[in-house]
C-alpha cells in the first residue's frame, strides 16, 4: 500500500541528524499530511528555543512510505509462499528461501 506518512527530523551536536517515519497516521494524499503536520507540528516554526540546541528540532516532513502487511505472502521468486516479518527485508519464502530454487528434500530454504 502507498500512503503518506510524516518524517520526523531533528539536528544537533550530540545526536547528528536525526530523522525517523512517524508511523501512525498513515495518508491518502501529500495534502492531508502537510495539512495533520501543521496542525499537530506547526509551533515548531515559531518556537526558535526548539529549533536551536540543545534541540535542535525542524518541522517534520510529508514522505511517501509503502506499507506492506505481515502474513503469507507469494514469493517472486518461485511463486511459493513465505511469511513477511516485521521488516520486508527479513522475508522468506518457505519454498526456495529466496533463491528461485526449490530446497531439495531435506534441506532447510
Amino acid at each position: 500500500m502507498k500512503a503518506w506518512g510524516v518524517q520526523w527530523h531533528s539536528k544537533n551536536r550530540l545526536d547528528g541528524d536525526m530523522r525517523h517515519l512517524l508511523w501512525s497516521p498513515l495518508f491518502h494524499t501529500r495534502r492531508e499530511a502537510r495539512l495533520y503536520i501543521d496542525e499537530k507540528f506547526g509551533y515548531i516554526r515559531r518556537r526558535i528555543d526548539l529549533r536551536v540546541e540543545p534541540h535542535g528540532w525542524r518541522m517534520p516532513r510529508a514522505v511517501r512510505v509503502v506499507a506492506a502487511l505481515a502474513g503469507e505472502e507469494k514469493c517472486p521468486a518461485c511463486g511459493g509462499t513465505g511469511t513477511l516479518g516485521k521488516d520486508p527485508i527479513d522475508w522468506r519464502c518457505k519454498t526456495c528461501g529466496g533463491t528461485g530454487k526449490a530446497a531439495l528434500a531435506g534441506e532447510k530454504p
